[in-house]
């Protein structure tokens, strides 16, 4: 199968973006490939500022459109984490985008460790309308 991807949430600690500090996650993709999925910045915040995501890394899978690679993804909460509902948005904008034929005929199988995001009936019903196979490890 050439089309995996694996999914990892990692504590950063400290986000050097956020000015001030505070702790954050990295939620990210690697390919079969071996190339870098665009990856999701959670920061411990009620919101983030747009100057804390200048020259975010982009994936190394390369978008065809733009010639570039996917950007990275933001989002800020509470507790700077993973919650159920990032899940869903994870799969729709860090990884169905980098797979524009993607459909449940031309599926991508997605690896994932096991976080309780991606246990959710939202995010398994969305995978499987799209086409993505979610295996846990």
């Amino acid at each position: 199968v050439e089309r995996i991807v694996t999914i990892d949430e990692e504590d950063v600690g400290d986000v050097v973006a956020n000015k001030g500090g505070g702790d954050g996650t990295l939620c990210a993709s690697t390919l079969a490939s071996g190339d870098a999925g665009p990856p999701l910045w959670i920061f411990a915040a009620e919101s983030y500022k747009p100057a804390w995501t200048v020259d975010a890394p982009r994936s190394t899978v390369v978008d065809p459109v733009t010639g570039r690679g996917y950007p990275s993804t933001f989002f800020a909460n509470k507790k700077g984490g993973m919650t159920f509902d990032l899940g869903v948005h994870f799969m729709k904008t860090n990884i169905a985008v980098m797979y524009p034929d993607l459909s449940p005929e031309k599926p991508v199988v997605v690896v994932c460790d096991g976080h309780g995001s991606h246990l959710t009936l939202e995010l398994l019903d969305y995978c499987r309308e799209v086409g993505i196979n979610v295996v846990l490890r």
